[in-house]
């Protein structure tokens, strides 16, 4: 049996953002500044990742999060990989760190990737030689900006000549 909790929230004094020590304007936002999807490059094909959670600084200095019901769903497509091959990725904004997650493997799932240069923005790490399948890969990345974050999904497809 599901249970639903409904909230109605009238348009009396005691539920004015006044009452409650808030203000905001009647109009929302009109857009939402997010993290630029990353650009995943392997064997000569590339694909943007898809975004997942992540907190990112707005222009006026306020900081915005949204967080994925789940780990990122990856793109319909696949980016091909050898095994012991690399993977090129670019952020598209400069991050301090980039974290590489495989996900359901019997191995180590974090795989170290380094940086390229020092725009923070290029970073590369190697496809595990032991690979047997495709994968989603999970990007995790650290910004520059105190405390900008994000979560990006991406599929890589076993690739044999």
């Amino acid at each position: 049996m599901r249970r639903v909790l409904l909230l109605l929230v009238c348009g009396s004094a005691w539920a004015s953002p006044a009452w409650l020590g808030v203000s905001w304007s009647s109009e929302p936002p009109t857009e939402v500044e997010k993290p630029p999807r990353p650009i995943v490059t392997s064997h000569g094909k590339k694909d943007y990742a898809k975004r997942g959670s992540y907190c990112w600084t707005q222009a006026d200095g306020s900081r915005f999060c949204a967080e994925a019901p789940t780990l990122p769903v990856p793109t319909r497509r696949f980016v091909p990989v050898h095994a012991g091959g690399q993977v090129l990725v670019n952020l598209r904004h400069p991050g301090d760190a980039l974290v590489v997650r495989l996900r359901r493997t019997g191995e180590d799932p974090w795989v170290p990737a380094a940086q390229l240069d020092t725009s923070g923005k290029r970073w590369i790490f190697s496809v595990p030689a032991t690979l047997k399948r495709s994968k989603q890969v999970i990007l995790e990345a650290d910004y520059h900006e105190w405390g900008d974050d994000a979560i990006f999904g991406i599929k890589l497809r076993l690739h044999r000549h």
